[in-house]
């Protein structure tokens, strides 16, 4: 049987060794509890950074959200101010060639205008030379002329005739022998045929009568074949005949 020195020293080597075990369970417990309340300490850090986090990241979303909301205001004001700057310009633009196309038209007009009296001018202007070169050519009756002159002349009534002309025109000479020609192939009687002097040098044709019928029927004779009056028959005795007209051919109009 063991004796109790022996049991002594067991118990006491069992103490210390149950003491040491005691004091590493109380160190264990020890940096356990500091470990959980390390752990609980970055816990709570890392969930207030986690917090701060989403914090962050919503306020760079908001951000974010209010830039882009700005650029795309922005851009919309662009936009907007763009397409008004266009649309002032296009109506500058329309207006500006509505006052184009008014004046062009307005320069149309003119232009249509001075054309139109360019050819007025011609046209005036070719009469006037025509009237010149009438002028200046001899009178004669024309085939057409005779013609006409005959069939009005038939149909008129007949009595005598007497042709004057101004002395000294040759021209009004050879024109009053055409249209005694004419008469004398008509019937009419021929009083005389000759050159005299007038005052003032009459210019055209004109007629001289007794009576009114005889008067009438040459003047309408030479209306007919185209030739006029240079002025209004007059109506007086002639040889106190009233079938005496005379024909009197003045100098070339």
């Amino acid at each position: 049987m063991p004796d109790i020195q022996t049991l002594t020293s067991a118990v006491q080597t069992l103490e210390a060794s149950a003491n040491r075990w005691s004091k590493g369970a109380l160190w264990l417990i020890a940096a356990t509890a500091i470990v959980a309340s390390a752990y609980f300490v970055v816990s709570l850090v890392a969930s207030r950074k986690a917090t701060s986090l989403q914090r962050a990241q919503a306020a760079l979303i908001s951000a974010k959200d209010a830039q882009l909301n700005e650029n795309l205001r922005r851009q919309d004001e662009d936009a907007k101010r763009i397409e008004r700057e266009a649309s002032e310009k296009i109506t500058t633009a329309k207006s500006e060639l509505t006052k184009e196309q008014a004046k062009l038209a307005g320069e149309q007009r003119k232009t249509a205008e001075a054309q139109r009296e360019a050819a007025d001018a011609q046209l005036a202007l070719k009469r006037h030379l025509e009237e010149v070169q009438a002028r200046v050519q001899d009178r004669h009756l024309t085939d057409e002329q005779r013609t006409k002159l005959l069939a009005a002349l038939n149909a008129a009534p007949k009595g005598k005739i007497a042709f004057l002309c101004v002395s000294g025109h040759m021209e009004a000479y050879v024109f009053m022998r055409e249209l005694q020609a004419v008469f004398e192939q008509a019937g009419w009687r021929i009083m005389a045929s000759a050159e005299q002097d007038f005052l003032g040098s009459p210019s055209g044709l004109f007629v001289r009568a007794g009576d009114r019928k005889f008067s009438t029927g040459v003047w309408e004779s030479l209306r007919a074949a185209g030739l006029h009056l240079t002025r209004a028959a007059e109506y007086k005795d002639i040889a106190t005949a009233d079938d005496n007209v005379e024909l009197i051919v003045g100098l070339h109009p």
